[in-house]
């Protein structure tokens, strides 16, 4: 889990991101796991509830993409990270 983690927070712009990609990424290690290491069944409804969580996922993603880009001091700051 720390895995998962670490690496959302490395790839992602801002902690909100980070913990949603971390949530949906162990929702569905676990689910996976489960269902191999332990032969649980997944039905239609686990299958809606994950797609339902990366839409979502996607979403705050795209979101924070398109609200930092417009953002004049981020773009101020990417220009003194570059020089």
């Amino acid at each position: 889990m720390w895995l998962f983690y670490t690496k959302s927070l490395s790839t992602s712009s801002t902690t909100a991101a980070a913990v949603a990609i971390n949530t949906a990424a162990n929702f569905l290690f676990t689910g996976f796991a489960g269902a191999f290491l332990f032969k649980e069944t997944l039905t239609w409804k686990w299958f809606i509830g994950t797609m339902l969580m990366l839409v979502g996922v996607l979403c705050i993603n795209r979101s924070i993409t398109i609200s930092s880009s417009s953002s004049p001091v981020l773009e101020k700051d990417l220009k003194l990270k570059a020089s």
